[in-house]
Order: C-alpha cells, then structure tokens, then sequence
C-alpha cells in the first residue's frame, strides 16, 4: 500500500454486480445490470473521515453490438440505494462504454 504525503489512505474498494442479457436482434443484446461499489473510510495522519466511505448500488440498462472481432456497449447507471456516511456528494446517474477488439 501507498500512502499520501500527508499518510493518506484511501480505504479499500469492494466493486459486485450481476448481469442478465438478452439477444434482441443479430448482433444486439440488451443488458440488465445491478452494480455495486462499497467503500470503506479514508485515514488522513491515522484518523478516519467520517465524511467518506458507502455503498451504492445502480440499475443500470444497456445495449451491447457485435460486429465480427469487433464489440461496443454502453449502459446508463442509475442509483437504487445509495448509503453514503457523513456529508458526500450523491450521484445522479454513471454511463460505462467501451469498446473490445479481437485478435
């Protein structure tokens, strides 16, 4: 572990989720998605933030193409529960996206 100038630590970042998807059309997938991330408290010079650390979990819908080697998704994550500890900025909605190639 690495640690700030002034010892930070970060805490540790637990990430779950669970995915079910369905082919639509030849090369769509629609995709539901639940995902989580837990965080635990930072440590600044050996005392905890109590305005850090939470968990959030997303319902997150997307789509997903295949074309040959070639694949691109995007989803749109929306959060369900959101348990955030002390005074945090919440979260609106993430978007993931990407883009796979094949060798």
């Amino acid at each position: 572990m690495t640690e700030g100038s002034r010892d930070t630590d970060l805490g540790d970042i637990f990430n779950y989720n669970l995915a079910l998807s369905y082919r639509a059309l030849e090369p769509l997938d629609l995709i539901l998605e639940a995902n989580g991330v837990w965080r635990d408290k930072q440590e600044v010079e050996g005392v905890e933030d109590e305005n850090s650390s939470g968990n959030i979990v997303y319902f997150s819908p997307g789509v997903k193409i295949s074309l040959g080697k070639f694949m691109a998704y995007l989803s749109a994550g929306f959060p369900v529960i959101e348990d955030l500890n002390g005074v945090q900025t919440g979260t609106d909605f993430r978007l993931v996206s990407g883009i796979i190639i094949g060798l």
